[in-house]
């Protein structure tokens, strides 16, 4: 039985009852005005639900190291000279001076980390590697 076939029915008791009961006929008919409307609305969202799913992707899971790191831009400058800047991507392991402390001409100020720049060459010719012998396999 579809929806409008009982919509169809209870307008039909409602009539029914119309000459008996006047006040219930009021009643009656603000009910099946609440469910016309209740049905309208359920329509409505069913068909804009559908049309408005988010596209979802996944990826398989992997096995890795979590580290947690920061950057952060610095700048450290001597009182006389030329401001002194590190490349992005490298990691400073120890700083040897503090502000305000006197350096001079070849002293070591900080300790670099190229441990991160030589593992992602290291990870960029294997893939070169593997790139190339899938070449050479195809010639």
């Amino acid at each position: 039985m579809s929806s409008l076939d009982v919509i169809h029915k209870l307008r039909q008791r409602l009539h029914a009852t119309a000459a008996a009961k006047p006040n219930q006929w009021h009643t009656g008919v603000a009910m099946l005005r609440f469910l016309a409307l209740m049905l309208l609305l359920t329509l409505l969202v069913r068909g804009t639900a559908a049309t408005t799913l988010p596209v979802v992707s996944v990826t398989a899971p992997y096995q890795g190291v979590v580290t947690q790191s920061f950057t952060v831009s610095g700048q450290i400058s001597p009182g006389i000279g030329t401001p002194l800047t590190i490349p992005e991507g490298l990691l400073v392991e120890q700083i040897f001076v503090q502000p305000g402390d006197p350096v001079t001409e070849g002293q070591t100020l900080a300790l670099l980390s190229l441990d991160d720049v030589r593992a992602e060459i290291e990870q960029v010719q294997a893939s070169m590697q593997q790139h190339q012998v899938q070449a050479n396999q195809l010639l």
